[in-house]
Formats: C-alpha cells, sequence, structure tokens
C-alpha cells in the first residue's frame, strides 16, 4: 500500500503580456466605438518600477491624458476633444503568471491484465492568485487597477481509472 506511488506535474513560468492602453470615447469624432489611444504627459515615466507596483496602482495612471482636439477654433468655443493620442502599444506588460500543476497516483493490480488506477490532481497546486492585466481603458473608473483573477483557485480533483 505504502510502495508504487508516482508524482508528476507542470510549472508554467510566462511573462506578463502586453497592455495597451486606449481612452474610452470618439476622441475622432468618427462616430466610432473604436477605442483611440490618449496622450503621453511629456515627462511622465509610464511604467513603474516593480517595487512601486500594486493592485491599486499598476502603472502610472498620471502618464496618460485625454487625446484633444489638434487645430481647434480657439478659447471658449466648445469642441469635442479631437484627434489621435500618442500613446504607444504594448508600453507595459500585465502580471506573470506562475503556477504549478500536481498528480499523484497509484496502480493496483486487480488481476492479470486488469489494474485501477488511484489519482490526486491538484491545479494551481500552491493556490497562488495569478492576476489578470490592469484596466487600460482611460475614463473608466477603474483605470490602472487590477480588479480581478486571470485562472481559478486551486483546483482538486480525485479519479480512478480501470484498465483492462
Amino acid at each position: 500500500m505504502l510502495g508504487g506511488w508516482a508524482i508528476n506535474g507542470i510549472i508554467e513560468l510566462q511573462s506578463g503580456l502586453p497592455v495597451t492602453v486606449f481612452q474610452t470615447g470618439d476622441s475622432q469624432n468618427t462616430g466610432s466605438s473604436s477605442s483611440p489611444r490618449p496622450n503621453v504627459v511629456a515627462g511622465q515615466s509610464v511604467d513603474r518600477v516593480m517595487s512601486d507596483r500594486t493592485l491599486a496602482h499598476w502603472f502610472n495612471t498620471a502618464a496618460f491624458v485625454r487625446s484633444i482636439c489638434n487645430g481647434c477654433p480657439g478659447p471658449g468655443i466648445y469642441m469635442p476633444p479631437l484627434g489621435y493620442g500618442n500613446a504607444g502599444v504594448a508600453l507595459f506588460d500585465a502580471p506573470a503568471q506562475k503556477t504549478w500543476d500536481f498528480a499523484l497516483f497509484k496502480d493496483f493490480r486487480i488481476k492479470e491484465g486488469h489494474r485501477l488506477q488511484f489519482r490526486w490532481e491538484a491545479f494551481n497546486f500552491l493556490n497562488t492568485p495569478q492576476f489578470s492585466a490592469p484596466v487600460a481603458s482611460l475614463g473608466d473608473s477603474n483605470f490602472g487597477r487590477i480588479t480581478s483573477t486571470l485562472l481559478n483557485n486551486r483546483e482538486i480533483q480525485l479519479g480512478l481509472k480501470y484498465y483492462f
């Protein structure tokens, strides 16, 4: 009963996917629902130092402002904000993913040519939260925050398999 156990596992280490910041609204005045990019404030660093990152402030939100009208008629005359933002794509990365799936199993001989396999499997074995990308839509109340996880917490399953 004590011998013959086997283990296996999968460790996945993945860097965070690139994130592009967009802004809400129709700053290009095209009537389209496409999401244009904002402007980056001169002198501001977009990405935060890794030690300064938190779930509430994943990147420097003060580095972005809405793209504004280029060539508007003048002060005092209302025009909706028009124009294309100068923010690039993939300015920073989302959180990295680190998971370990683990399995423990044993085969029990029933009779010649027949066996029963017991399996205990755990996905995200260490129960480490895997956070999703931060909200990257300027104008959203959660802009710059990570509000959800990408994967489920630890999941455990038991299994029996009969070989004949």
